[in-house]
């Protein structure tokens, strides 16, 4: 039987010239037009009015537009073309539920996706990718492999440093040296992760680049709006905020790649972090006089947590897992801070603090986060040993990795049965 192949984006560092890079630009603000004429276009429907165009109706419009605009001809049409795609794409997942409401998209974000392009090797470290209209520009690829691609996706970020990402598909390979070990990871503010066997890990401290945005926020707050050192004051803010985002990235990179190669079995806390982070509602007396919610307090908490990366952890676990056949189990997170895993006793009052945990029942004491971590473990291989075909090695679904067949449903049918009983 043949192999389930996955899907894997690679991402290489483009290093265009001046006059390169202004055409880049060029490209990113069609494709931003594009997008944002077509979120006008989808908005515009009320009740009693036409329905909004859909992805054929707009691809007409725009060959319409085109003959009788000079500037839109100034972009290849198939820029043009992949941001209606991707809008039709965002508009599909929201009516599903499976995504938000697309956004207006502003020139802070630099990207374009891209048809009939091309990678060629140079050297080892060197290739050139062909961009139509524009030429050749310097890719490094670092003696990484060049996969033959005609769809390409452009982006700058914070820095101004300029990727190229194209996306191959690959055949999952089993995991060197992998033992079949379990762990169980809990995910906090003060320790990003803690796992099941004690060890404790902390991401890269960014007080010094928030001092230093804080000093640059004031300094932007007294500089007239569309003044020259406005705006680079505005970069310079935008290249401390990747720098921290870099760090985070590459951390995460490390502690994964760790992981990944001493243990096959994962057991993680199914947070929903995007209503963890949610403002708290506003609190109104009988006057309709705005009361103390706690806002400031909440906010904090909130950048804690998004600094710590939590999403991003678990789907490159998930992606590294499903190329080397590991399985990643997701649990239920209630009460897993609250259990005693001694007697099982759940009560507020065993967690003395934040990282003391002593049971009221038994007097177990140990860690918080490591006790928490253990509670994770337990869940977790419980769900598998419930799982129909837990035995064999499956792979996990993430935003940017396909789900295999066979075993590869063994996460979510783990997860499953243990919401269910």
């Amino acid at each position: 039987m043949a192999s389930a192949t996955l899907t894997q984006s690679l991402r290489y560092r483009l290093y265009p010239s001046v006059d390169q890079e202004e055409v880049l630009r060029r490209y990113c603000a069609h494709s931003r037009a594009l997008w944002n004429c077509s979120l006008e276009q989808f908005g515009y429907w009320r009740h009693g009015r036409p329905p909004s165009p859909n992805h054929a109706v707009r691809s007409r419009q725009l060959t319409e537009a085109r003959s009788e605009l000079p500037w839109l001809r100034e972009v290849p049409r198939s820029v043009q073309q992949v941001a209606l795609l991707d809008f039709d794409r965002a508009c599909q997942e929201w009516w599903r539920g499976k995504g938000g409401y697309p956004h207006w998209r502003s020139k802070r974000r630099a990207g374009f996706g891209m048809q009939g392009c091309s990678i060629r090797r140079k050297s080892r470290k060197w290739a050139i990718l062909r961009v139509p209209l524009l030429g050749e520009v310097r890719l490094r690829c670092g003696g990484l492999q060049i996969p033959p691609v005609d769809v390409v996706r452009v982006t700058c970020d914070g820095k101004n440093r300029w990727h190229v990402s194209v996306v191959v598909r690959v055949v999952p390979e089993a995991a060197p040296d992998s033992s079949g070990r379990a762990i169980g990871i809990d995910r906090g503010v003060v320790n990003a992760l803690a796992l099941s066997d004690g060890r404790m890990f902390k991401t890269p401290s960014s007080k010094r680049g928030d001092k230093r945005v804080a000093a640059l926020q004031r300094r932007l707050a007294r500089q007239r709006r569309g003044s020259v050192r406005r705006e680079k004051t505005k970069r310079v803010i935008a290249g401390i905020r990747q720098t921290e985002k870099d760090r985070r990235r590459d951390w995460i990179e490390q502690r994964t790649a760790e992981l990944l190669a001493d243990f096959g079995v994962f057991a993680v806390e199914d947070l929903r972090v995007a209503n963890m982070v949610r403002r708290p509602a506003p609190k109104v007396d009988e006057t309709g006089k705005f009361l103390p919610n706690g806002a400031t307090a909440k906010a904090s908490l909130n950048r804690d947590i998004l600094g710590q990366g939590w999403s991003h952890f678990l789907t490159r676990l998930q992606e590294k897992a499903a190329h080397g056949g590991a399985i990643v189990v997701l649990v239920a997170p209630h009460n897993t801070s609250r259990e005693c895993r001694a007697c099982g006793h759940i009560a507020s009052g065993n967690r003395k603090s934040q990282a003391v945990f002593a049971c009221e029942q038994c007097g177990h004491r140990a860690h918080a986060d490591t006790n928490a971590a253990e509670n994770i473990l337990a869940r977790g291989l419980s769900a598998l040993a419930h799982t129909p075909g837990s035995g064999a090695r499956g792979h996990c679904a993430s935003a940017r990795v396909t789900r295999p067949q066979g075993a590869a449903r063994t996460t979510a049918i783990a997860e499953r049965s243990l919401r269910h009983g």
